[in-house]
């Protein structure tokens, strides 16, 4: 191609042959070497390329020189195809050295430099390295814009690499906007090169929009992308199939279905003639016109011939793809559908069991094929029950179930001597997380804002987290299910979880669906039995409720422990508790499995969508006719509540028991200096932490509580950590996993907490401030904590949730102290009154010490049931706000 290249500048230039005449025979022979490497990698022949290019590679050395243009721009080529071929850091370390030869030996801004530096962008983005990737793009992004013009072809195609890491980072509004206007740029382009960008555009604006929820808008982008596509690509080329199958899957959700249909069949046809009929571009693009075909339900005219085709696309699928390979999931889920349809609910219950195979749960189909057995008599109640255990499992993986997974299966590890190296893997992801966030945040600054030492050290230690994880992948990649069992479908069965249950105690799964339109369920395992029903109830009507009981606990009484609500006793009544909206909870969620509860004193409960916004023990069995709040027939007294992340956490109590305990019994830290203020620059982020604190009442009586708390377990003076050393500096210097039981006893603040507007940008503890931090414990730095703790106290307010009522339970402090390595937690769902607060955790530790054998789960109950009979605290305000989560042994 270079050969080309300089005869077209001769003959550009009137000097026909010159230029030529003058190569060597070495550069002649080169010459043609590079034109059949070329050829080979052009046709995707890339194990055939490499060895042609790493020979092409000597002989352009040897004629050219090794930092000539030709030779740095096949050096580039080989980094291509290493990357075609898999070996991504090959490719990434070989792209790096062409680019640092570009700019030792040609400047950093010659063109090819800089193309190097784009190359660079997209070497780490295709290692899903986005972050890396960033300011290499935008610097070569800028360069084509000053040196191209921002309209040339060039420039728009740099625009659209940077579009496409936009993406690849979750911003999908700035990528789709970046998208769009890559392909206004190019449309008046010509040229195959630029229709082909333009067509890509396109169709990745259309992705954006679908992400973000704006799905008509999508569809118009795929319509604008189809008759470009036409025309750059022709009538039956592979880049239309896919593009009609795009567009005609969303046509049919959004129920346009004779356009669904009409597009869908072009692709269908284009699938075939391309790929053969058993292949997956025409399974997926025939399954999609089934349900198009069925959207009318059984009796309507297409029907049957949508189910047939739906089990055609099956079969295929199974023959070619195997029986468990994950692209089965949907066919499977619409197929059991469809059998429900019809009432067929053995073929239901035969997709969906085969569909956990696969490691995936169809939810909603399994449980109707499920009732449907029950009913006919051909499973028992029980044995229904245990399967919709598993279902009700599989279906389902939220941030504090997966952190608690980690913690359990390091504990397993541990036992075989491999759990530094699976915590060191687990800490080295987030590690590289943060750092390619970091540099993200860089690369968004003008260039002359950029510190260049800073970015530099980012990239170096981006470099080393990477190799480190490389290496712990290697020692870990062989111990299932370590790297490949955080995901759906991970499920304990029921006689599994008997193993962790003892008499008289339960476990129950509150699955309330996150959709509007989702069914809710709630199952029960005992260790002799199991019961599961429907909860008859909405997931807005659910919502509803919640509300309602959450209304009643705002209370304005007392000093609350809360960042936005700070303020002395005002003497006020408690506002009204909403009987009425409790009791009805329960009766539609633990009353519905009431008689598999009875006998059970213990219940571990995993809680789901808007229930996990309260604490069950506030529910009502009845309807209170007269007498006090402290009288009432409140779930508490009848079962000790323990709420569990996961039903395989329950596991991780036999598993640290196996382990041992930490030797030392208590630290807790409480009343901290928010006034203090050692650090003496004002940066913005300093006085950011400064005001957020500002806004924060002192805590006193907090240090009665702790001291109190630790005379309880027999811990020294010196565990009480007060005042200005109850710090963040503190935490992070204690060796914090010689310790049985960390307490906090502070604020605690949630991400877009706002005080005299200083906004708080993720969850934390508040305490005392040092030099080098701002006093707020951040769960990013808590997860970075080495805990073997077997319970962590966090005395502070709405540290159960991460954010507003009916979002994911335990995704805030809870999560970060799960992965640092806490076994169990004590947190609020709500901001706490200080005095009831202290007398129940005082209360808490006091009868755990009194009777050893007493489970937590047991004291804490035992301890609400004694506040409440106190008038001044009968309200569940007082006595309800904190949940066990885990289990502390």
């Amino acid at each position: 191609m270079k050969r080309l290249r300089a005869l077209c500048i001769c003959l550009a230039l009137g000097l026909a042959q010159p230029c030529l005449a003058q190569q060597t025979p070495e550069q002649i022979a080169a010459d043609a070497e590079e034109q059949a490497v070329f050829d080979v990698f052009t046709s995707g022949q890339y194990e055939e390329a490499l060895p042609l290019a790493e020979a092409l590679q000597v002989s352009l050395d040897a004629a050219f020189g090794p930092h000539s243009e030709r030779a740095l721009l096949n050096h580039a080529l080989v980094a291509q195809i290493l990357a075609r071929l898999g070996r991504q850091q090959e490719g990434i370390r070989m792209s790096a050295e062409v680019l640092e030869l570009w700019v030792t030996h040609h400047g950093r801004d010659h063109p090819e430099a800089q193309r190097a530096r784009m190359n660079m962008a997209m070497a780490l983005s295709n290692a899903h390295r986005a972050g890396e990737a960033m300011p290499y793009a935008l610097e070569a992004y800028e360069f084509a814009r000053r040196y191209y013009g921002p309209n040339a072809v060039t420039t728009l195609l740099s625009r659209s690499n940077v579009a496409g890491l936009l993406e690849r980072t979750g911003k999908y509004e700035t990528a789709m906007e970046e998208f769009q206007a890559v392909a206004e740029g190019l449309k008046e382009t010509e040229g195959m090169r630029a229709g082909r960008h333009r067509v890509n555009a396109l169709k990745h604006a259309a992705r954006m929009a679908e992400k973000l929820g704006r799905y008509d808008e999508g569809l118009m982008l795929y319509a604008e992308a189809v008759p470009a596509t036409r025309e750059f690509f022709g009538n039956d080329h592979p880049e239309l199939q896919s593009l009609l199958y795009m567009t005609g899957r969303l046509a049919g959700q959004l129920g346009y279905v004779d356009l669904a249909g009409e597009v869908l069949l072009e692709s269908a046809k284009l699938a075939e003639a391309i790929y053969g009929f058993k292949a997956r571009q025409t399974n997926e693009t025939n399954a999609m016109i089934a349900l198009v075909l069925t959207r009318e339900g059984p009796g309507s005219e297409y029907y049957d011939i949508g189910k047939g085709l739906l089990d055609v696309v099956i079969t295929n699928m199974e023959e070619t793809l195997g029986r468990t390979h994950p692209a089965l999931s949907e066919p499977l889920t619409w197929a059991a559908t469809l059998a429900m349809e019809e009432n067929r609910w053995e073929r239901a219950l035969e997709l969906a069991r085969w569909s956990a195979e696969i490691g995936t749960s169809m939810s909603g189909p399994w449980f109707d094929a499920l009732a449907a057995a029950e009913a006919s008599g051909k499973m028992t109640a029980v044995s229904a029950a245990e399967e919709a255990f598993r279902a009700v499992q599989s279906s389902y993986l939220s941030v504090a179930s997966t952190s608690t997974l980690m913690l359990r299966q390091r504990l397993a590890l541990a036992q075989e001597g491999a759990g530094a190296a699976a915590r060191a893997y687990t800490d080295s992801i987030r590690r590289r997380n943060e750092l390619q966030a970091a540099l993200l945040a860089v690369s968004g600054l003008p260039v002359e804002e950029r510190n260049p030492a800073e970015e530099a050290a980012l990239q170096a230690e981006l470099s080393d987290t990477v190799a480190e994880l490389t290496a712990l992948r290697g020692e870990l990649s062989d111990r299932d299910p370590w790297m490949n069992g955080l995901k759906e479908g991970m499920a304990a069965t029921a006689e599994e979880a008997r193993e962790s249950l003892k008499p008289g105690e339960a476990v129950v799964i509150v699955d309330v669906s996150a959709r509007d339109w989702g069914a809710s369920r709630i199952v029960v395992v005992t260790p002799d039995s199991a019961a599961w029903a429907p909860i008859p109830a909405s997931q807005p009507e659910l919502a509803a409720l919640v509300e309602r009981v959450r209304e009643g606990i705002e209370l304005k009484v007392g000093v609350l422990r809360a960042a936005l609500s700070l303020k002395a006793a005002t003497g006020g009544a408690p506002k009204e508790f909403d009987t009425e909206a409790a009791t009805e909870l329960y009766a539609l969620t633990f009353g519905q499995v009431a008689p598999a509860l009875e006998g059970a004193t213990h219940l571990y409960i995993e809680l789901r969508g808007a229930l996990a916004s309260l604490p069950p023990q506030l529910l009502l069995r009845s309807e209170p006719e007269g007498g006090t709040l402290a009288e009432a027939d409140w779930l508490l007294r009848h079962h000790a509540v323990t709420v569990i992340p996961s039903v395989l956490s329950l596991q991780i109590t036999t598993l640290s028991a196996d382990l041992g305990h930490a030797p030392e019994p208590f630290l807790g830290l409480a009343n901290p200096d928010y006034a203090a203020d050692p650090a003496a620059g004002a940066s913005a982020s300093n006085a950011r932490a400064a005001q957020l604190r500002s806004g924060l009442a002192p805590l006193p009586e907090t240090a009665d509580e702790v001291r109190s708390v630790a005379g309880a377990v027999l811990a020294s003076a010196e565990a009480v950590l007060e005042g200005p050393a109850a710090s963040e500096a503190a935490v992070k210097a204690e060796a914090l996993d010689r310790f049985r039981v960390l307490y906090f006893a502070t604020h605690g603040l949630m991400a877009g907490d706002e005080v005299g507007g200083a906004v708080m940008d993720e969850p934390a503890l508040a305490l005392t401030p040092g030099a080098g931090d701002d006093g707020f414990l951040k769960v990013s730095e808590i997860a970075r904590l080495k805990l073997n703790a077997d319970w962590v106290v966090l005395s502070a307010c709405n540290t159960a949730v991460g954010g507003k009522p009916g979002g994911e339970a335990l995704s805030g402090l809870a999560q970060g102290f799960f992965y640092a390595g806490a076994k169990a937690l004590l947190v609020s769902h709500w901001p706490v009154e200080s005095q009831s607060a202290v007398a129940l955790m005082t209360d808490i530790f006091a009868r755990r010490a009194a009777d050893p054998s007493l489970t937590a789960a047991e004291a804490q109950r035992q301890a609400a049931l004694a506040l409440m009979q106190q008038p001044k605290w009968s309200h569940p305000a007082y006595w309800a706000p904190f949940i066990l989560v885990g289990n502390p042994g």
